[in-house]
């Protein structure tokens, strides 16, 4: 299993599980592609990129259906290509972060940093990633 599939399968459809409703906040653009992969016929995935928006109106339609016995999507991912809002002034002028409050945010603390994340991926490679990350903290 490579790095981006243990984000996508092990930590953000296990987030899933766990709760409805997943809010991934990223600001670098590094998880897109993986919420969008995790779309399908349980889970609506919403990404705000384009239009805050039509991202807005697109995630409350989204809740409204989610649990209806008529079948439809179980889950709500909702893809935010921003930093995370950290005090209640920024929470306030977030649009998504009441999906926070239905459900979960990503990342949740350091230990779901793209950093760690990658040392939990690859653990017999931590010295190369630890490399790579000292050479760009960035990749």
């Amino acid at each position: 299993m490579n790095i981006a599939e243990y984000i996508r399968d092990d930590v953000i459809r296990k987030r899933l599980q766990q709760s409805p409703v997943l809010v991934v906040y990223d600001p670098a653009n590094r998880y897109r592609q993986l919420c969008g992969q995790l779309a399908d016929d349980d889970i609506a995935v919403v990404d705000a990129s384009e239009s805050s928006i039509e991202s807005r109106d697109a995630a409350l339609q989204a809740l409204r259906t989610l649990g209806r016995p008529d079948g439809g999507p179980q889950k709500l991912l909702v893809y935010v290509p921003a930093l995370r809002p950290n005090s209640d002034e920024e929470r306030q002028t977030d649009p998504f972060s009441i999906y926070t409050a239905c459900g979960g945010l990503f990342p949740d603390g350091d230990g779901e940093e793209y950093f760690s994340l990658c040392l939990k991926a690859k653990p017999d490679h931590a010295t190369e990633i630890r490399q790579v990350f000292a050479e760009n903290p960035n990749p």
